[in-house]
């Protein structure tokens, strides 16, 4: 017992030591997006985080999630959700002191702040691991891992949800850790101990079940281990989060059939799977995660159709941007750590387009995966030993910069003030 408990804080600080910054730079990087992101979530406190809006904000169950993890009654009836399994559970000692502000500050909502600032420092922390999976783990250059840190942290979907509360900002650093943790171990020929894996699919996929496939992927390409090995550890890690699930599940039986008499979970994945005809994929899918089309309101519950962006920058820019990303894929289609970013990928390729789960609004689902662009972009860097031809991608990076802050800061600004 008392090994098991030793593996696993090891585990735990294995993980805690890729999240937490290291050095001037890194802690420069990450101190600097935290204040932005601080005001951001200011700005919305003082116009939005009252509580009088009780609508989805770009279709994000922004309210539904501050109400739900802030009251004492929806704990047990939400803890086992199919979908967010372990959700809840991980995240109990945040509820616990957001009820607490909630019934000390009332009808200032200083618990509305509060999930808002600890969503600050989720986005701060996942681009720091950008900003250190190039520069420390690819070795691409400080510049240049600033370029692309700064370019993924103002695609449109990073901005947005670097306040609001949901469980794709908490994926997303999870599955960077999970990124950085592989590619290491693959370029460094680096074993990773089992009780970190565990951790990290047991958290990954207990926010969001469908990613423990992404998991698995990477223990696969892991280093240090024969493929049987790999596999033991796949069917360790994937037992011990069921166990995990189904002890979370029966507590949440339990306590509501104590407190209400009858068993409450509800699952609607049903609602969102639909056919892929009719819908333009590539504007939903891969532009709208990048860049806010212009006739979009924050505040619908529907979806405007078309999208259109005014004016030919932006249109430019999205179909550039990809054209960079799938040169930076396809020629380095050989290179391991592209054949796991594309691994990775393919899951979310099957959930959406193969088995068409949220397809119609499967650019809430982006943090799921668009994280790969820049890490694949880095990828190319890594090979490319011309500085000419260096400086020339650095300055089409700072194109893509300019252009994502000039069309989404100014309509995230008027959002909030």
């Amino acid at each position: 017992m008392r090994k098991i408990w030793f593996d696993g804080v090891n585990g735990l600080k294995y993980i805690v030591e890729i999240i937490i910054p290291k050095g001037r730079d890194q802690k420069l990087v990450f101190y600097s997006f935290l204040a932005f992101y601080i005001l951001l979530s200011l700005l919305m406190y003082l116009k939005h985080g009252l509580m009088a809006w009780q609508t989805n904000v770009l279709n994000y169950d922004v309210y539904m999630w501050i109400d739900r993890l802030s009251s004492i009654e929806y704990l047990a009836p939400y803890r086992a959700g199919l979908r967010h399994p372990l959700f809840t559970s991980l995240i109990m000692p945040v509820t616990v002191i957001a009820i607490f502000l909630k019934a000390v500050s009332g009808k200032l909502a200083i618990h509305v702040l509060y999930f808002f600032l600890l969503y600050n420092f989720i986005a701060a922390f996942s681009n720091t691991i950008v900003y250190k999976y190039c520069s420390a783990v690819l070795n691409i250059g400080k510049r240049s891992a600033l370029l692309i840190c700064l370019l993924f942290s103002f695609f449109a979907h990073n901005l947005v949800l670097s306040f609001l509360p949901e469980t794709f900002p908490l994926v997303m650093l999870g599955l960077l850790v999970m990124i950085y943790l592989t590619s290491d171990s693959i370029l460094n020929k680096k074993e990773i101990p089992l009780a970190t894996n565990i951790i990290m699919f047991c958290l990954i996929s207990g926010v969001t079940i469908t990613n423990s496939a992404k998991c698995a992927i990477a223990q696969l390409f892991q280093t240090g281990k024969s493929l049987r090995q790999k596999i033991g550890v796949i069917l360790k890690s994937g037992l011990i989060c069921l166990g995990l699930c189904i002890l979370s599940i029966s507590i949440a039986y339990v306590i509501q059939i104590f407190l209400y008499g009858k068993w409450m979970m509800g699952d609607n994945t049903g609602e969102f799977i639909s056919s892929i005809k009719g819908v333009d994929i590539f504007q939903i899918f891969f532009s709208e995660p990048l860049l806010f089309h212009h006739n979009y309101d924050f505040f619908t519950m529907e979806f405007v159709k078309p999208l259109l962006y005014h004016g030919f920058i932006a249109k430019i820019t999205v179909i550039a941007f990809y054209s960079f990303v799938l040169f930076s894929l396809l020629s380095n289609i050989k290179d391991k750590i592209i054949l796991f970013l594309l691994s990775v990928f393919s899951i979310d390729v099957l959930i959406h387009f193969v088995f068409g789960f949220g397809i119609e609004d499967s650019y809430i689902y982006c943090q799921h995966w668009f994280f790969i662009c820049p890490l694949a972009i880095a990828v190319a860097y890594r090979k490319i030993q011309n500085t000419k031809i260096k400086a020339g991608m650095d300055l089409l990076l700072i194109f893509f910069i300019i252009t994502f802050v000039w069309n989404n800061l100014p309509l995230l600004v008027h959002f909030l003030i």
